[in-house]
């Protein structure tokens, strides 16, 4: 619970949501990168806000499970009372990287890298980087086949993508705090996970 401080004016409030876990592949496939959860801020009048405003922060998603040709799953949305919501990226699915929570794609061939959504970043597949993001979380990286693994995408000031894993056995490694989406892993090993989103409050 965020409790609204006496004598203040104006209160900030940055925001993004958990990230997506990446998926999983037994065999030699596509084991892409989950996606970056939004980033979201707003500037309100201390005078429109309750005296208390409820805070839920929203948890990253399992990355798909080692032995299983097993999707990423959805990150939680972060939310400030009713008034901002900063919803959670979209899991690594058998066919794409995962969406960001801002609801743009990730990279679904081998010729396109993966585009930014609304703040957060995309999932990418083994060909491209995670797609990188200014205030929401990165996409995840991904693996291909048995010869391609890249790298999560890079926030510039939220979490970071995990990177993907072709090697036979190796998980995928685990998105960064504050909504990065979890790299792929195929051949087996296990998806990295998303991380958790984040909520920072600011008054004046």
């Amino acid at each position: 619970t965020w409790t609204k401080p006496a004598d203040v004016t104006w209160v900030m409030v940055e925001a993004t949501g958990g990230g997506a876990g990446g998926r999983n592949t037994t065999v030699a496939g596509s084991g892409f990168g989950g996606g970056g959860g939004e980033g979201n801020r707003s500037l309100f009048l201390a005078s429109d806000l309750a005296a208390t405003e409820t805070v839920t922060n929203g948890a990253g998603g399992a990355g798909g499970a080692d032995g299983a040709d097993a999707d990423g799953s959805d990150g939680g949305d972060t939310t400030f009372g009713s008034l901002l919501t900063a919803r959670g990226g979209k899991g690594g699915t058998s066919l794409k990287g995962g969406d960001s929570g801002g609801g743009q794609l990730g990279s679904q061939t081998t010729t396109a890298p993966p585009n930014g959504g609304f703040s957060g970043g995309g999932g990418s597949n083994g060909d491209f980087a995670g797609a990188v993001s200014i205030i929401g979380g990165a996409g995840g990286g991904g693996a291909r086949a048995a010869s391609i693994s890249s790298i999560g995408g890079v926030s510039e000031s939220a979490g970071n993508g995990g990177d993907g894993n072709f090697n036979a056995g190796v998980a995928g490694s685990a998105g960064s705090a504050g909504g990065g989406g979890g790299g792929g892993s195929t051949q087996d090993g296990g998806a990295g996970a998303g991380g958790a989103g984040r909520m920072v409050v600011k008054s004046w």
